[in-house]
């Protein structure tokens, strides 16, 4: 299909974009037809330009360097153009010009992924999970500016030795009191994060392999503590005299009853309390983190919880605490 291609380079002055007595150099790329127009960001006076050679007239120094410049750019046309021959994709003038201008997915850079992700999951993140996307970006650029003495790179260029080389960096790394070492989880959060990105950037087109491919993510499993029964016995009847704590005290407690999270609880209103098909109240709601509908029962000491801060004005269950 590409050999069949026109392809055709022309450059000229473009008298559209006039702002002064010189004119602006253009290149005009058609291919079947179709063109498109690249400003060369160089100038020439209409009488010394020459309409058939499309070059400026004379040997002069100005000429010279004028010419060979063109030459250069008419020359890099011509090699985008064999480029996209080469990797067998349908050829546009669009795409010439795109290649020419680095704005095709070949020059894609991290931050160009970065920015994108930045834009269109801004509404659909969470708070806490674009922190934590901030935090990873922040790392990302540390180690490139630091191991790499550049502020970014091209996408084409990531592969598993930049892949390993910031998990290493990462391991260099002190949390954010600079006191001790990021964990391994942690590490490995940050590297779960950059996987999605370039995961996303191959969704977009913008590379065509996964440099996470051979790299394996290790987390260490931790047996989490939990109350027994005693403690649990104990924080109940432990009475504070701080009003601020003894409400801590008791969503701790309702958190403990129900299984719901803090962002959870604090999300609770009138219209999570439905009556089940027994006849007892039933909290339908939402996580908040991931959207999964949870039904739980609410039993009897959790339903003294809500007693105890029931309020006409509001239809929030339970006070926030700061």
């Amino acid at each position: 299909m590409n050999a069949k291609n026109t392809f055709r380079i022309l450059l000229w002055l473009n008298k559209s974009k006039s702002k002064d007595i010189r004119l602006p150099i253009y290149a005009r790329v058609t291919v079947n037809g179709q063109r498109a127009e690249i400003s060369l960001s160089r100038y020439c006076y209409p009488e010394a330009w020459d309409n058939r050679a499309h070059r400026m007239k004379g040997r002069s120094p100005e000429a010279t360097i004028l010419n060979n410049y063109l030459d250069a750019k008419y020359a890099k046309l011509l090699q985008c153009y064999e480029d996209l021959l080469k990797e067998d994709i349908i050829i546009t003038a669009r795409a010439v010009k795109a290649r020419f201008l680095g704005s095709d997915s070949t020059f894609k850079t991290l931050k160009d992924v970065l920015d994108h992700h930045n834009t269109t999951m801004g509404d659909i993140l969470k708070w806490g999970t674009l922190k934590n996307y901030a935090a990873t970006e922040k790392y990302l650029i540390d180690y490139m500016e630091k191991d790499h003495s550049t502020p970014n790179i091209y996408l084409k260029n990531i592969n598993y030795q930049f892949i390993t080389g910031f998990d290493k960096f990462l391991r260099r790394q002190k949390d954010k009191n600079k006191k001790k070492q990021l964990s391994n989880n942690g590490i490995m959060k940050h590297m779960e994060r950059f996987k999605k990105l370039t995961n996303l950037a191959i969704k977009l087109g913008w590379m065509d392999k996964d440099p996470f491919r051979d790299y394996k993510m290790k987390f260490e499993k931790f047996d989490r503590a939990y109350l027994n029964q005693r403690e649990l016995h104990f924080i109940e009847n432990t009475r504070f005299t701080r009003i601020t704590l003894e409400t801590t005290k008791d969503i701790f407690l309702f958190a403990c009853y129900t299984g719901l999270s803090y962002i959870d609880v604090k999300n609770l209103n009138t219209d999570n309390i439905i009556k089940g098909i027994n006849g007892k109240d039933w909290i339908y709601c939402r996580r908040e983190k991931s959207q999964t509908p949870m039904k739980i029962p609410l039993l009897e000491k959790a339903q003294l919880i809500l007693e105890k801060y029931k309020s006409p004005i509001t239809e929030i269950l339970l006070p926030y605490i700061q």
